[in-house]
């Protein structure tokens, strides 16, 4: 089995979403093909391929899966794998457009509008079933939580965790928490990854770790500690502004916004903005003890 890291560069920028191509012989699984305006880079990767295509998507977020559609253009596939609750929305994407636009705004233009993807292609995954492909066994985990509708993959002892672990760039590790967002499930899913004793993961964002289990045991130690701080600055009576303060007082966070700000000021618009606004969503519609 080989795995290849595709840097796809939005707008340029270097180490921010990353696809990825496993190969069995001559069988190819894609891992997330990123956003629409990103899908040649990964369409240049595929290019001298001459085998079986197929693609996992994690979740249908712009910047995981809104090339989908557009790479169906220039590639066969043979089929994609994608939580149930995805399928209407791959099929008919005006809904997430709409939403994305909504919540992303200039950063959802950028990233590029999602095109439909044909019914027959979509095959919806079980929680915990292992979809044969030539040599490759890929087990699916549910992974709710970022998402409702976010799928794990887990090859052999490889982790592909889509957004449930958060970002890490540089060695900072974000979570990753934009509303709808719910804690208890993110919590569990980061659970079960730990009982699945991945040795290695392949992060979106961004790029492949060993020592798995000691950055899965920090993600769950950086959500922890998000919630608790939402906790608090709700119990103080402190509104977004002030969780975001307090946000950015913590280094990993500062140090990601101040490189965000640096390489493409897009990028940052909105991020922690939406962080604060899914732990606050959280902890106010459900509770949590600080």
């Amino acid at each position: 089995m080989e795995v290849e890291l595709i840097d796809l560069q939005p707008d340029g920028i270097p180490g921010l979403i990353s696809s990825y191509i496993v190969r069995s012989g001559d069988i190819y699984a894609i891992f997330d093909p990123g956003p629409s305006s990103t899908i040649d880079k990964l369409v240049e990767k595929l290019g001298s391929i001459r085998g079986e295509i197929h693609v996992f998507v994690t979740h249908i977020h712009l910047d995981h899966a809104g090339g989908l559609g557009h790479l169906l253009k220039y590639v066969e596939v043979r089929r994609i794998y994608v939580h149930p609750r995805a399928v209407k929305h791959l099929i008919d994407p005006s809904t997430l457009w709409i939403n994305s636009l909504e919540v992303l705004g200039d950063l959802a233009v950028r990233y590029g509008q999602p095109l439909p993807v044909p019914e027959e292609l979509l095959k919806p995954l079980s929680d915990g079933e292992t979809i044969p492909i030539g040599e490759l066994k890929v087990k699916t985990i549910y992974a709710e939580g970022h998402a409702s509708h976010q799928v794990a993959y887990l090859i052999n002892k490889l982790l592909f965790p889509g957004d449930a672990l958060g970002e890490i760039y540089y060695g900072r590790h974000i979570p990753l928490t934009p509303p709808p967002f719910i804690g208890s499930l993110a919590l569990a899913t980061i659970d079960r990854f730990m009982r699945l004793n991945p040795e290695s993961i392949a992060l979106p964002h961004y790029g492949i770790y060993d020592s798995a289990k000691e950055f899965i045991g920090r993600a769950k130690r950086r959500l922890l500690w998000s919630l608790r701080l939402a906790a608090k600055v709700i119990e103080e009576g402190g509104s977004m502004g002030r969780l975001i303060e307090i946000l950015l007082e913590d280094e990993e966070f500062s140090w990601v916004l101040g490189w965000l700000k640096r390489i493409n000021a897009y990028m940052v618009r909105g991020y922690v903005e939406r962080i604060a606004k899914g732990l606050l969503w959280y902890v106010e519609k459900y509770g949590w003890l600080p």
